[in-house]
């Protein structure tokens, strides 16, 4: 009788032995947290997923972190969708399986997940292909467990590098084999890599800057490549794109804006407000989005006398467009005259009336290809053409000059509309 037992037991644990052998057991499929602004971010997304009404998410590193740095096209394509984004700077696979069991899934069921990791894995000889795919699957089968009616739009991970390299071929290596588990059911696998690259296999630094990241053009390539298979999994085949104005100012602090300058920008009771630094210094405030085509509104007062304006599609100093906030004399104009370095006024707003110097105005700039109109308190005040620029970042000035001092410009509201 103990012989039999002393058998029994041997082989259960030979069995175990056996299962455990099987597993994968390294670092991309061991879930791991990590500190300082992650844990914030962490913290943040879960309080949103609290909230409810979730019916996407996008699961990723800082390829898909980099969304919240193009609010346009999120609000175009996301957004309306009550869309999250689950991308953090820096993760591996790992770190979204330890997401996913503290918080991220928890009492949502998404109709989508967009899932695009593992370039971080790859980094030398920190993971092999075979186990990037490991951490993939993984992944997509704590989403199912967790999420079992969600549905998984798996995308190959995107190519790095400006030319064809090990690396590269290493995540091609690992995307393929984590399609594998796509069933076409719950489970989909979509390689848009052509869509970034051109017909040599280089990756243009004009959508990828660092070669690795995407600008404003790439996340539109991305978004573009899938759009018809996200309509397709989340139901929505007719949605329309035309998206709700976004607010570029939060009423709280600067994110998603950068000073350059001595000029003193500061948040104060929820407004905007941007003033001469330092012996009457000047600077900027600008978005760190840049945008093409759009219809942006912005409400306005100033301390005058005042020399700023807001600029748009800019560039850089001698690339860009400006509807202007100030009083000229040489020659005579006023607020909502249309400005470019390069060229000087390309409009003039000569008509004082229409702007109110005690209280607030309003700006509206509609620019689309080279066709650019602007509106002071309702009534048009340019109506131009020119190529000089055709996209680029929005923000406002802060004049140089005693002369000027102590300017003061506030802004309570700012919307921007794709178009």
């Amino acid at each position: 009788m103990k012989s039999r037992l002393w058998i029994a037991t041997l082989i259960v644990v030979l069995s175990c032995q056996f299962v455990l052998a099987q597993a994968p057991q390294h670092s991309a499929v061991n879930p791991e947290h990590r500190h300082s602004w992650w844990t914030v971010r962490n913290d943040a997304v879960n309080e949103r997923v609290k909230q409810g009404h979730v019916d996407l998410i996008l699961v990723g590193d800082s390829i898909t972190h980099g969304w919240d740095n193009v609010p346009m096209l999120w609000n175009q394509y996301y957004a309306p969708r009550n869309a999250v984004n689950m991308g953090f700077s820096g993760d591996r696979t790992q770190h979204v399986l330890w997401r996913f069991d503290h918080g991220h899934l928890d009492g949502i069921s998404p109709k989508l997940a967009i899932l695009m990791i593992g370039t971080n894995n790859s980094n030398g000889n920190d993971n092999t292909a075979e186990e990037i795919a490991d951490g993939i699957i993984a992944i997509c089968k704590k989403l199912q467990a967790k999420c079992p009616h969600t549905k998984i739009l798996m995308l190959a991970i995107f190519p790095r590098n400006p030319d064809p390299s090990p690396q590269r071929e290493k995540n091609a290596k690992a995307s393929l084999l984590a399609s594998k588990i796509a069933d076409n059911k719950m489970i989909f696998y979509m390689d848009i890599n052509d869509k970034f690259l051109a017909a040599d296999g280089k990756l243009p630094k004009e959508i990828m800057p660092d070669f690795l990241h995407p600008n404003e053009a790439g996340y539109k390539i991305w978004a573009e490549a899938i759009e018809p298979k996200v309509a397709e999994l989340m139901g929505d085949k007719n949605r329309t794109k035309d998206p709700d104005p976004i607010a570029l100012f939060n009423g709280k602090d600067l994110a998603g804006w950068k000073a350059e300058g001595g000029a003193k920008w500061t948040v104060v009771d929820g407004m905007l407000v941007g003033t001469q630094g330092d012996n009457n210094a000047p600077g900027d405030l600008f978005t760190t989005a840049s945008f093409k085509d759009f219809d942006l509104t912005t409400v306005w007062r100033a301390a005058w006398p005042c020399n700023s304006g807001i600029w748009f599609r800019y560039q850089g100093p001698d690339k860009a467009y400006q509807a202007d906030i100030l009083e000229y004399t040489n020659p005579v104009c006023w607020s909502g005259t249309f400005y470019c370095p390069s060229k000087m006024f390309l409009a003039m707003n000569t008509d004082e009336k229409l702007v109110n110097r005690d209280g607030w105005n309003t700006m509206r700039i509609r620019t689309e290809g080279k066709h650019t109109q602007i509106w002071l308190n309702d009534k048009q005040v340019a109506d131009v053409n020119d190529d000089t620029t055709d996209s680029g970042k929005i923000g406002f000035q802060v004049h140089p000059g005693a002369e000027f001092g102590p300017m003061k410009i506030i802004i309570k509201d700012i919307r921007i509309k794709p178009l």
